[in-house]
């Protein structure tokens, strides 16, 4: 999300090219899944918890960004909070 930030220059992108980054950064995790399909099929389980996360909580970021004038800020608070969405949406399986 760091990276994320810093290519939307903390919120002060144009939209067109926020949705070019994260399409792209959604493409991506296709492209792997289509690599691995076995091992990394995890990834299209997630993909609908990244597209929400981005549509609320990238929003809120972006205000972020603008007002603090901080890829940084805006970077980690998204970074933390996408962590948590993933490890409250998918439980912790044991090996075996």
């Amino acid at each position: 999300m760091l990276a994320d930030s810093i290519a939307n220059q903390g919120g002060h992108a144009a939209p067109w090219r926020t949705v070019w980054i994260r399409a792209a950064f959604l493409a991506s995790l296709g492209g792997a899944v289509a690599l691995d399909l076995k091992r990394l099929f995890f990834l299209l389980i997630i993909i609908p918890v990244i597209v929400l996360f981005l549509i609320v909580f990238g929003v809120i970021g972006g205000c972020v960004g603008r007002r603090t004038c901080s890829p940084l800020a805006e970077g980690l608070g998204l970074g933390l909070i996408l962590a948590w969405s993933l490890g409250v949406s998918f439980p912790m399986s044991l090996p075996g």
